[in-house]
């Protein structure tokens, strides 16, 4: 702009300074030519009663005009009469009445006429224009001067317009901007009619939109976080390189414990024992990502099925499902949904453990209703009797007497089949306990071996 405006003032201080010496020298030139017509008239008696003598002392006297720098006069037949001040190599200037400017002079010609209108001759003076030059010249400087000092107003002026008009709600545009980017609310309030005031409005409409968009994403995020969380499964999404993204549900959160580098690590750490597992996967994931979508559910079946995680409530076994993500041509990205089924597989064991139990149960109801109540009247007395005979015996024992100790170990052994053929589990196992030490008594040779103990 400063540079816009000085050159402006250049162009009107020279064409000031130029109209000024135009008017100058206008001036000057009306000013000769009056003078030299009074001077032709004056002249003409001179000419006419042929007196050179007088014709010089004319030219001499115009002279005197401290602007003249020469004077010239011819006859009508182009004949030298007189001629005062600097020598004048022009001659003869024909019978024409002219005023020319010529090498930084004044050039004034005017024929001299007698009293009935002849032509008698001419005349030429040459005048200097040094003191219109001067005044040229100081007039130029006070115009520059001038120019210059209205230029520098005038860019204060336009500055202090701009900053105020533009540079201010610029700036106020930038501070909302950043503001805007931190996700406040603003609001750029303006009453300006201008450009500046119809971008703020603008920036106020697009603002408002921002954040309305913005809360209506957050709160979007945040319902479909609700219903991951809710989901009761383990939900996210990896890449090629196994890397995973920040979005995922809440039970994702149970099975990548300490935040893996990557799925790899989350489903196989490396170390553990599933190895194999481990570069099965790494060789899935190269194989599915980069290829053709139509083709992943194909190699899906190939996929691991399951996998057993080490995390904050143990050991826990869950089921994978693979699905591709994004709407591309190629496998760029893949979602991983897992299953927690340790609880829903210990609920199944736990009923066929029952199960079987109770089958259990009802066989041997059935024996005991089959056989009569007495059957089982017999085994209790049966078993009374080896229990007491097995402990009468064992009593009797003595350093190196092992007869009492076989006898006692064939009673538990009975029993312990008498047991097992009316489903008494728990009978059969404190008996197979019992039978086991018996067992190793039998072989030892310690005479130390105390049986009561």
């Amino acid at each position: 702009m400063l540079v816009l405006v000085g050159a402006a003032g250049s162009v009107v201080s020279v064409e000031m300074a130029t109209r000024e010496r135009q008017s100058l020298v206008e001036g000057k030139r009306r000013s000769a030519e009056r003078a030299v017509e009074l001077y032709a008239a004056y002249t003409a008696a001179a000419l006419e009663f042929s007196d050179v003598e007088a014709a010089r002392g004319d030219a001499a006297a115009l002279l005197r005009s401290p602007d003249v720098q020469s004077v010239s006069t011819y006859d009508a037949d182009g004949a030298p009469l007189a001629a005062a001040g600097a020598a004048d190599p022009r001659g003869f200037p024909g019978l024409v009445d002219t005023g020319e400017f010529e090498s930084g002079a004044l050039v004034v010609v005017r024929r001299i006429r007698g009293q009935d209108g002849a032509v008698l001759g001419v005349t030429r003076a040459v005048l200097s224009l040094a003191r219109e030059d001067r005044a040229y010249a100081a007039a130029r400087t006070r115009i520059v001067a001038a120019v210059a000092a209205g230029a520098v107003l005038l860019v204060l002026a336009l500055t202090t317009a701009l900053r105020s008009l533009v540079t201010r709600p610029l700036a106020r545009l930038v501070e909302a901007t950043v503001r805007v980017r931190r996700g406040e609310r603003v609001a750029y309030a303006t009453t300006s009619r201008d450009e500046v005031g119809a971008l703020g409005r603008a920036f106020d409409r697009m603002a408002t939109t921002i954040v309305e968009r913005e809360a209506s994403l957050r709160d979007a995020k945040q319902r479909m976080q609700n219903v991951l969380d809710h989901m009761g499964q383990a939900i996210l999404v990896f890449d090629a390189r196994g890397a995973l993204d920040p979005e995922r549900s809440h039970e994702a959160e149970v099975l990548l414990r300490d935040t893996p580098r990557s799925i790899v690590d989350a489903l196989f750490p490396e170390g553990s024992r599933g190895f194999v597992e481990r570069e099965a996967f790494e060789a899935w994931m190269g194989a599915v990502f980069g290829e053709p979508r139509a083709t992943f559910e194909e190699l899906a079946d190939l996929a691991p099925a399951e996998a057993s995680v080490d995390t904050d409530r143990g050991a826990r076994t869950y089921t994978l499902a693979f699905r591709p993500v994004g709407d591309g041509e190629l496998v760029e990205r893949v979602m991983l949904v897992a299953t927690d089924v340790t609880d829903q597989r210990t609920l199944r064991a736990t009923a066929l453990r029952k199960e079987i139990e109770h089958e259990k149960r009802v066989a041997s109801m059935r024996r005991l209703v089959a056989g009569g109540g007495q059957v089982f009247v017999r085994f209790l007395d049966g078993a009374r009797y080896r229990l007491t005979t097995s402990k009468e015996r064992l009593a009797e024992v003595t350093d190196g007497d092992r007869v009492p100790v076989g006898e006692v170990f064939r009673h538990v052994h009975t029993l312990r089949g008498e047991a097992r053929c009316f489903d008494l589990d728990a009978v059969e196992e404190i008996l197979a306990g019992v039978e086991f030490d018996l067992s190793d008594l039998r072989v030892r040779t310690d005479d130390r071996y105390d049986v009561r103990g």
